[in-house]
């Protein structure tokens, strides 16, 4: 007689252990998909064991054919278990074969003991009823368990030999199911009739689900969306099918900033749905990840596409500019978004965190829209980055980092008056790198206050030198970082330096960004005030581009403020944008201050802009940024 109280219990672990499975959230890759079908066929195999104990025990009066036939279940489901722990256990080490015979071995052990076990039917090699009703094992019963040891082979390897594949608790967790296994079967030798197999396996399932695979540490808490390390499980699987898979990575700077704005309760009900809202767009083909703060990557999973990954892309992008309503505040959530398919424009796993780490950058480079495409990224930029910073380095300890020039145009004078100074960086193959470029290198390696003072040094030595003020030029333009801004004593070193390359302080105006003035307000106030006094003016530069606080920006000594081109861009793409920017230049026309239009590329632009009221234009109308011998040139 079997005893079948632990099959039950088997039955009902297997049972809870699926319907978590299937409750919870989980990545549909490779891995995941190995364990789902392990987890169905261990619960159909604790069911099936209790049918085949209770039709043994039913002998002589149970009808022998069908005996076989239950028992005969049991052994496929039973015998296919080990196999399947074990191509869990490789695909979790990462060593699952990639040759088609390598898996033809894998397979074989599986495919010898499903063929007995089929030819048991009619031949009793296993198992069979005798004439006197009795169940009895025939003479290559030993021989299919001498099969299922070479999977525990594989099970042992994994735990035994040290590779970084798996975490210290996926080894325990693993030891766990062998030394349950191994009890299993020596307490079943010692005590006949006492069913333990599929106990153990449905408690090795269970530590797996609850360790190896448990989903709760690839699901983001904030958002409910899966987690960076499911977003590379899903790109990893498509790279591995070698089939056109697509990235859809969407990026907003205004959603974290709403925290600043919002409680947590407020901020938590508006990050859920415009994320359940992300989920709901994308659809059953694409997986949704949050990978990090405003930012989220949807991957295609194999699935057939609903839409086509251009139209998803302009769906969000449209979507995320409308407005959202939280309790009675209303808010705009613009988002950048870029398409990659991938693997023509991404070869690998690398690439593709490559350009989403580009993305935040990216619309300083590409201009005023919100859709992307792999023509708008920079190849192998990891590559070129430490290229740029290793030329970076070189520039300032000669200090003398490269300049580029581009002249402003008065309105009122009808000529160029003053002239910009911005950071560039040859590289080899003649490509120059932009300031933008330059200064966010310079701050990733911890050079920007080096480079602020070379950079201050070398335009005002350039400005004096060359003789600029001569050629009706009143004033140079230089970028003030904010690591300058950060130095004890910060105004007097600049008047240190205007001093040494004996230049008037009144040519000198100081541009300060949005992301400046937002962050250290208070900073800036004591020192521009000082340097105000002594000549030297201050503008607010690339006003529309960043999270300014205008409180500061109206209260703190700015006489010029310049309009970001994207500001002015999009106020010139429809009546209503003109109405806004025409407005917002009154509104700092009317408390004294003077007002730049940047960006300006055409005749109608410049046009539009003197409508408005602007004092002066700098653009590709009035000269591209050149070298020190050109801008002299165009002046003259």
């Amino acid at each position: 007689m079997y005893l079948i109280d632990f099959d039950v219990i088997a039955l009902l672990i297997a049972l809870v252990s699926l319907y978590f499975f299937y409750a919870k959230k989980r990545v549909s890759d490779r891995r995941g998909r190995r364990f789902e079908l392990l987890i169905v066929i261990v619960t159909i195999d604790a069911c099936v064991g209790i049918a085949s104990s209770l039709a043994i025990n039913a002998l002589p009066e149970a009808n022998p054919g069908l005996v076989v036939a239950v028992v005969t279940a049991y052994y496929l489901t039973h015998n296919s278990v080990p196999m399947l722990f074990a191509g869990y256990i490789m695909e979790v080490c990462a060593w699952w074969p990639s040759s088609r015979a390598l898996r033809t071995v894998f397979y074989l052990p599986w495919a010898v003991a499903m063929a007995l076990t089929v030819a048991n039917i009619p031949t009793g090699i296993l198992f069979s009823v005798d004439p006197a009703g009795a169940y009895v094992h025939g003479s290559l019963y030993p021989f299919i368990y001498t099969l299922t040891v070479l999977y525990f082979v594989l099970f042992i390897a994994s735990v035994a030999v040290p590779h970084s594949a798996i975490s210290r608790n996926q080894r325990t967790s693993f030891a766990g199911a062998i030394a349950l296994a191994v009890t299993a079967v020596a307490v079943q030798n010692l005590l006949p009739g006492l069913m333990l197999e599929s106990f153990a396996c449905s408690l090795g399932v269970l530590f797996a689900f609850l360790t190896i695979q448990n989903t709760d540490e690839l699901v983001d808490g904030q958002t409910g969306l899966f987690n960076r390390e499911a977003f590379f499980a899903y790109v990893r699987e498509a790279f591995s099918r070698r089939n056109t898979f697509y990235v859809i990575i969407a990026h907003s700077r205004e959603l974290p900033a709403l925290q600043e704005f919002l409680d947590i309760n407020g901020y938590e009900r508006m990050l859920r749905s415009f994320t359940a809202w992300l989920s709901r767009t994308a659809g059953g083909g694409y997986a949704a990840c949050a990978m990090g703060e405003g930012l989220f990557a949807l991957v295609s999973t194999g699935k057939t596409l609903a839409t086509p990954p251009g139209e998803t892309a302009i769906e969000i992008a449209n979507r995320a500019a409308e407005a959202w309503k939280i309790t009675s505040e209303r808010f705009e959530l613009p988002i950048n978004v870029a398409v990659l398919q991938c693997p023509k424009d991404c070869p690998g796993a690398n690439d593709v965190l490559d350009r989403i780490d580009q993305l935040m950058d990216i619309p300083d480079r590409a201009g005023n829209r919100h859709v992307f495409y792999a023509t708008d990224f920079v190849a192998d930029k990891k590559r070129l980055d430490a290229a740029i910073a290793e030329a970076l380095e070189r520039a300032i300890r000669a200090g003398a980092p490269e300049l580029r020039f581009q002249p402003v145009h008065s309105v009122v004078d009808g000529a160029k008056v003053a002239v910009e100074a911005l950071l560039c960086l040859r590289m080899e193959g003649d490509l120059l790198i932009r300031q933008h470029d330059v200064m966010r290198i310079a701050e990733r390696i911890g050079l920007t206050q080096r480079l602020a003072n070379a950079f201050l040094e070398t335009a005002v030595r350039w400005f004096v030198a060359a003789g600029v003020e001569a050629l009706g030029v009143r004033r140079l333009e230089v970028r003030l970082l904010e690591s300058k801004c950060l130095e004890r004593d910060w105004d007097q070193s600049i008047l240190d330096i205007l001093a040494s390359a004996g230049m008037d302080p009144s040519c000198l105006c100081l541009e300060i960004s949005e992301s400046v003035v937002a962050s250290i307000p208070n900073v800036l106030s004591g020192g521009m005030s000082r340097l105000m006094a002594a000549g030297v003016y201050f503008a607010l530069d690339d006003f529309g581009a960043g999270f300014t606080d205008l409180k500061s920006a109206i209260e703190l000594p700015f006489p010029v403020v310049k309009f970001d081109k994207k500001i002015v861009h999009a106020g010139l793409a429809s009546e209503k944008g003109k109405l806004l920017l025409a407005g917002t230049a009154r509104l700092f026309k009317d408390i004294g201050r003077v007002i730049v239009a940047e960006g300006i590329e055409t005749q109608e632009q410049a046009d539009a802009m003197v409508a408005m009221g602007f004092d002066y234009l700098q653009g590709y109308r009035f000269g591209r940024p050149c070298d020190g011998t050109a801008i002299l040139e165009l002046l003259r």
